[in-house]
C-alpha cells in the first residue's frame, strides 16, 4: 500500500499498489470507491475503500 495521500476525491486515501493481494479479492462492494471511481475496475472489486486503476 502507498502512503495516505491525495489520490483524487474529497478525502485522502491509501492507494493499492500493483501486485497487492487486495486487488480483485473482494466478494462484493459498493458501486464506487471512496474517491467516486466505479467498481470493479478488474475482474472483481478490490478490498478496501480504494479501487486500483492501472
Amino acid at each position: 500500500m502507498g502512503p495516505l495521500a491525495d489520490n483524487g476525491g474529497p478525502t485522502d486515501t491509501t492507494a493499492l499498489l500493483p501486485g497487492s493481494p487486495a486487488l480483485d479479492a473482494a466478494d462484493g462492494c459498493p458501486a464506487t470507491d471512496q474517491r467516486g471511481v466505479a467498481r470493479p475496475q478488474g475482474t472483481a472489486c478490490d478490498i478496501g475503500a480504494y479501487e486500483y486503476t492501472p
